[in-house]
């Protein structure tokens, strides 16, 4: 089975709604993770092509920080249970035409099986100060 990306909803049964995650950053916290820990901190918490990404752009640690909300925002949808550990590599917003999407791999896809997850749609957006994402699962 490959990752879950953002696909629409089946069209033949409605949607049913498994899970909601939102979570909200400063995106100097994650400024000041990147200056701690370095590429430590960033090959942890994020894939290769999501920190070449935003790299790419004028302020890499607020395209991270959104990126960091969207995975706390799929853990949280997910429902992640004590004791399974953290998901970080295993979330992946990617991009590629349109809005950007989640790819679920490893263990964060086998909970999302295991829920019944047909799709995740997310949602993100950040200001001068805060990143923001919303995922929903069904």
């Amino acid at each position: 089975m490959r990752g879950y990306e953002t696909v629409p909803a089946d069209q033949g049964a409605p949607a049913r709604l498994i899970g909601v995650g939102v979570d909200i950053i400063e995106i100097e916290r994650v400024g000041h993770a990147i200056e701690r820990g370095g590429e430590r901190f960033v090959k942890r918490v994020f894939s290769e092509a999501e920190a070449r990404y935003a790299r790419s752009r004028r302020e890499p640690a607020r395209h991270l920080a959104a990126r960091f909300a969207a995975k706390e925002s799929v853990i949280k949808a997910l429902r992640v249970p004590p004791g399974l550990g953290w998901l970080w590599r295993d979330i992946e917003v990617i991009r590629s035409e349109g809005p950007p999407s989640i790819r679920l791999t490893g263990r964060a896809l086998e909970r999302a099986a295991h829920l019944g997850v047909a799709s995740c749609h997310l949602s993100m957006s950040h200001s001068g100060t805060h990143a923001v994402a919303v995922v929903v699962l069904v």
